[in-house]
C-alpha cells in the first residue's frame, strides 16, 4: 500500500495523507493502477453527468472530462509535453535541447503543442462519447501510466540528475514486467482482444519514442515521460475510434 501511495502521490495531486519509506522505483509496477483510479474518477464524473439535463451534450462531457484530468494530475505531463515541443523544435545540440526543457518558461513551440493537444483531446473524446466508448478512457490511462514504467526501467537518463533519475536508479526488469503484467490485468477483461492491440500499439510507440529520444538526447527526461504518455493517450483514442471496440467483459463470455 505504501508503495501505491507514492504512485498515486507521484503521478496525482490527490490529497493523499502520510510519509513514505524505501525507494521511489517500488512504487513504479503500481502506476498503471493510479491510471485506473483517474479512469474511475472520470467514469464516475461521467455517471453523474448522465443524471443531469445536459446528459447527450457530448462535448460538454468531455470538456470535464479534459479540465478534470488536468487538475487532477496537476498538469504535470501538460508541462511535460510543452518542455518537449519546445527543446525538439528549436535548434541547437544535447545540452541546448536539455537546458530549453529546465527552463521553466513556455516557449512558442511548447504554446502551440499545448493547444493542439487539448483540442485534439477534447474533439476526440468528444467522438468516444458519441459512439458510446466512454469506458475506452479507463484503457488509455491505465496503459499511458504503464508505458511511463517502460521508458523509465529500459533508457538512461538523458541528464543523470532530477526527480526521473530518483525513480530510474533503481528501476529494473522486475519493475518493468509488473507495471506490463498489472497494465494488461486491468484493461484485457473489459475489452479482450481490442485492449491487446491498444497494449501492442502503445508499448511500439513507446519504444519508437525513446529510441528517438535517446538519439536526440542520450536517454529521457522526465518531462519526456510525460509526454509521452499523452501520446499515447491520444494515439489510442485515434485506434478506439478506428477499430470501435465493444466492451465485452471476459465473464460475460465475449
Amino acid at each position: 500500500m505504501t508503495s501505491l501511495i507514492l504512485a498515486i502521490r507521484t503521478l496525482t495531486r490527490l490529497p493523499i495523507p502520510g510519509e513514505h519509506k524505501g525507494a521511489l522505483a517500488q512504487s513504479l509496477p503500481y502506476f498503471p493502477f493510479v491510471g485506473a483510479i483517474l479512469a474511475a474518477l472520470l467514469l464516475g464524473t461521467g455517471y453523474v453527468w448522465s443524471l443531469t439535463p445536459f446528459f447527450d451534450w457530448y462535448r460538454g462531457q468531455a470538456l470535464v472530462y479534459v479540465v478534470l484530468l488536468a487538475l487532477l494530475t496537476g498538469g504535470l505531463h501538460l508541462d511535460g509535453l510543452a518542455d518537449w515541443a519546445d527543446s525538439f523544435g528549436a535548434d541547437g545540440d544535447k545540452e541546448r535541447a536539455l537546458q530549453i526543457m529546465k527552463d521553466p518558461g513556455l516557449g512558442a513551440f511548447g504554446a502551440v503543442a499545448l493547444v493542439l493537444y487539448l483540442l485534439l483531446q477534447l474533439e476526440l473524446i468528444t467522438k468516444l462519447l458519441e459512439m458510446g466508448l466512454g469506458l475506452w478512457l479507463w484503457v488509455l490511462l491505465v496503459l499511458s501510466r504503464g508505458m511511463m514504467v517502460e521508458l523509465m526501467c529500459f533508457y538512461p537518463n538523458a541528464r543523470g540528475s532530477g526527480l526521473g533519475q530518483a525513480y530510474m536508479e533503481s528501476a529494473n526488469k522486475t519493475h518493468r514486467l509488473l507495471a506490463q503484467l498489472f497494465a494488461l490485468v486491468l484493461v484485457y477483461p473489459f475489452f479482450g482482444a481490442p485492449a491487446l492491440s491498444a497494449w501492442g500499439v502503445a508499448f511500439l510507440w513507446t519504444h519508437f519514442f525513446g529510441v528517438l529520444s535517446t538519439k536526440r538526447l542520450g536517454g529521457i527526461t522526465g518531462d519526456l515521460i510525460g509526454a509521452n504518455g499523452l501520446l499515447i493517450e491520444l494515439i489510442l483514442l485515434i485506434l478506439a475510434l478506428m477499430q470501435r471496440p465493444v466492451w465485452a467483459p471476459i465473464w460475460g463470455g465475449w
